[in-house]
C-alpha cells in the first residue's frame, strides 16, 4: 500500500499524482493532519503504542504500508479567535498533533519514502556546504548582523549582493492583501539606510545570470527547464516575473559533469527527489542555488511536457510492488 501524506486542502503537487494513482488503480490511502485531530472528518484512527500498530477505520494498516509519498502534512489548527485562550490552545493542539505525526514517522521509518520525512525541511546553509563538498559551485555567502561587515562584503563583491531568507520564503496576509518575501538586490543606499546592527541576515554575491534552470530530480533522473529573457530587463527573483511576456521556458539538458555532481550531492544529503535551482552565468559557470525536497513541479511538468505527476505515481507503484515481492521472496 502507498501512504500519501499531504494537506486536506488542494495541493497542486499532490492531487495530480493521486489522479494518476486512481487511474492506474493503485492501492493507496491519503492521510492529512486534519484527519487526526478534526472531529468532523469521520476517520477512525487508533495507534496502539504497545503493539506499535496503526489502525484506520478499524483495520490494521501498519504492515500494508510499504511506500510513503511525503508532501506537506504539517498545518496549524484552526480555532475561532472568540474562544478563550484561543492562541495558546491553537499552539498546544498543533504541538500535540505534530508530536503524534513524528511518532507515526518513527513507526514507519523503515518504509520506502519519497522523500524521507526528516529531510523535507532542509537547512539552506547545511545544504550549501554539502553542495560544495560534492564539487558544485555555489555563490559566495555570508550571515551578517552589522553595517560594517556588510559594507566590506559589498565592496569586495564584483557584481553586488542579494539578500534572501535563511529559511524558506514566506508570505503575510493583511486583510485582502498578501505580501510575499522575495530575493532582493542590495544597493549602497540600502546599506546606508541600515542601523549599525540588525538581525542576522543571509547575503550572497550576485551572479550575472545568463540562464536560470529549474530542475526536478527523481531517483537519478533529471527533468530540466531553462528560463530565457527576451529583453535585457531581468528580475533578481524570477518568481516576480512569471507573468511577464519577456520570460520564456524551454527544455534544457544539463551537461553530464553537472548531473554527476548533483547526483553525488543528492546521495550525500540522502534525498531521492527534489526541485532545485541552478544558474548558468555569463561566463559559462554553473551555480547550485538550492533544493526543495517538497518543492512544486507542476510548472516544469506542464511547460516541458514531462508528465512528472505520472512519473511520480509510476515510481510509487513500482516500489510498492517491488517491496511486496521482495518480502514474499524472503518469507519463502
Amino acid at each position: 500500500m502507498i501512504l500519501v501524506l499531504s494537506y486536506s486542502s488542494y495541493e497542486q503537487g499532490t492531487e495530480k499524482v493521486i489522479d494518476w494513482l486512481l487511474h492506474k488503480k493503485a492501492d493507496f490511502i491519503k492521510v492529512t493532519i486534519e484527519d487526526l485531530y478534526s472531529v468532523d472528518n469521520q476517520h477512525r484512527f487508533h495507534v496502539n503504542i504497545a503493539a506499535r500498530k496503526i489502525f484506520h477505520n478499524g483495520k490494521d494498516i501498519t504492515s500494508e504500508i510499504r511506500v510513503i509519498f511525503y508532501r506537506r502534512i504539517f498545518n496549524y489548527f484552526e480555532l475561532s479567535d472568540d474562544e478563550p485562550f484561543s492562541a495558546q490552545l491553537k499552539n498546544e493542539i498543533t504541538d500535540e498533533a505534530i508530536n503524534l505525526i513524528y511518532y507515526l514517522f518513527y513507526l514507519l521509518k523503515d518504509r520506502i519514502w519519497l522523500p524521507a520525512s526528516h529531510l523535507a525541511n532542509v537547512n539552506k546553509l547545511i545544504i550549501t556546504d554539502k553542495a560544495q563538498k560534492a564539487g558544485l559551485r555555489v555563490p559566495n555567502s555570508s550571515i551578517i548582523n552589522n553595517k560594517r561587515d556588510l559594507t566590506d562584503f559589498f565592496n569586495r563583491s564584483k557584481h553586488g549582493l542579494i539578500t534572501k531568507p535563511i529559511n524558506k520564503s514566506s508570505y503575510f496576509i493583511d486583510n485582502d492583501k498578501t505580501y510575499f518575501v522575495h530575493v532582493k538586490e542590495i544597493t549602497a543606499l540600502d546599506i546606508e539606510d541600515l542601523p549599525d546592527y540588525f538581525f542576522p541576515s543571509l547575503f550572497q554575491e550576485k551572479i550575472l545570470r545568463d540562464i536560470e534552470i529549474r530542475v526536478f530530480y527523481l531517483d537519478g533522473e533529471f527533468y530540466s527547464l531553462a528560463m530565457i529573457y527576451s529583453n535585457e530587463t531581468q528580475e533578481v527573483d524570477i518568481k516576480r516575473g512569471f507573468d511577464s511576456d519577456s520570460q520564456h521556458w524551454t527544455i534544457f539538458c544539463l551537461p553530464d559533469f553537472i548531473k554527476e555532481k548533483v547526483t553525488k550531492f543528492m546521495n550525500l544529503v540522502g534525498l531521492n527527489t527534489g526541485s532545485m535551482d541552478i544558474i548558468l552565468d555569463k561566463y559559462g559557470n554553473y551555480y547550485f542555488i538550492e533544493v526543495n525536497p517538497v518543492g512544486q513541479y507542476s510548472h516544469p511538468s506542464a511547460s516541458g511536457n514531462f508528465y512528472l505527476e505520472e512519473k511520480i505515481a509510476d515510481w510509487l507503484i513500482k516500489h510498492d510492488i517491488k517491496d511486496a515481492t521482495d518480502k514474499r521472496a524472503s518469507i519463502q
